[in-house]
């Protein structure tokens, strides 16, 4: 068969494919509105934990671990701060009285003299240790932090980097999180996609049956089914690729204005044509999938009379 016979059968199909869709226009719209949010709702949060792990990134690791002593038994300072000192890496160790900790407490929280008067002094002494810049790797700071937490007279430790991985690993498990959704729904337009072109077979049995009597092979009956199917996928990506540019405006004015009230500026970076081409592309490969399954297993029950 030449590429010109193909390429006709091909058009044809295409076509046939359009009118399927045109037939029901309603439903056709109600099936792609549905699609639509099931491919829109892990892009939309794929896209947040992409824009949170960017937030994360743009912090850099202080490098500085502040340690506190403990207040009842406070060991010997010189010997602490020697062994600090001692430590790989370290840059500089300070250390800060319980005097000089209350009189910071008090400016910071605008008390002025207030806490003079106290009888005893709640805070402790601690050392505020700096790392050297090239030694500062999140996992270095957390294995260091957590070896000077278990000195003896060490109260606690406090890395000020915690926090951000902390973060970091709240963003990994909506990440992993968003990817199951993406499956679990994906599977959801396969189904959807399949039931309609189920109900389309169905609708066209006797057409079937009269095309196979007369030679049309399964490949030729197939392929209108797999192009619905496949523009049915491609239209439910192109309305997700709305609803998550819609979705995103929304939160990037939410996420300006809470920054807004902290002083800071602060938005959402939307996703690159990249994005768009592989929504797009999945799309249309699950609902060509879709299409496929329900075919072949319905057109073996179809058989001339």
């Amino acid at each position: 068969m030449s590429l010109r016979i193909r390429l006709h059968q091909h058009r044809e199909a295409f076509d046939d494919a359009l009118v399927q869709l045109g037939r029901a226009p309603g439903s056709t719209l109600l099936t792609t509105l549905v699609l639509a949010l099931a491919l829109a709702l892990p892009a939309i949060l794929l896209v947040t934990t992409d824009n949170l792990e960017r937030l994360t990134d743009g912090f850099d690791a202080p490098g500085t671990l502040n340690v506190f002593l403990h207040p009842e038994e406070p060991p010997d300072r010189e010997a602490m701060e020697e062994r600090l000192r001692e430590l790989d890496g370290i840059k500089a160790v300070a250390y800060t009285p319980p005097d000089q900790a209350l009189e910071e407490a008090a400016d910071l929280l605008g008390l002025g003299d207030a806490l003079a008067d106290m009888p005893d002094n709640p805070l402790p002494g601690s050392f505020r240790v700096t790392v050297a810049p090239d030694r500062r790797a999140p996992e270095r700071m957390s294995a260091l932090a957590e070896d000077i937490d278990g000195w003896s007279g060490v109260d606690q430790v406090q890395y000020e980097r915690q926090w951000v991985e902390r973060f970091q690993a709240v963003v990994d498990f909506l990440r992993s999180l968003g990817g199951g959704i993406a499956l679990i729904l994906g599977g959801v337009v396969i189904l959807v996609i399949g039931n309609t072109i189920r109900l389309a077979v169905a609708a066209r049995r006797r057409e079937i049956e009269v095309v196979k009597m007369i030679g049309g092979t399964d490949a030729f009956v197939r392929r209108p089914f797999l192009y619905a199917g496949l523009m049915q996928g491609l239209l439910a990506a192109v309305g997700a690729g709305v609803l998550v540019a819609m979705a995103l405006a929304f939160l990037d004015a939410a996420v300006a204005d809470l920054a807004a009230r902290y002083g800071a500026r602060l938005g959402l970076e939307g996703p690159g044509a990249a994005f768009y081409g592989n929504l797009l592309l999945a799309g249309g490969a699950l609902g060509w999938l879709g299409s496929r399954v329900a075919v072949r297993r319905h057109l073996r029950e179809i058989e001339p009379a």
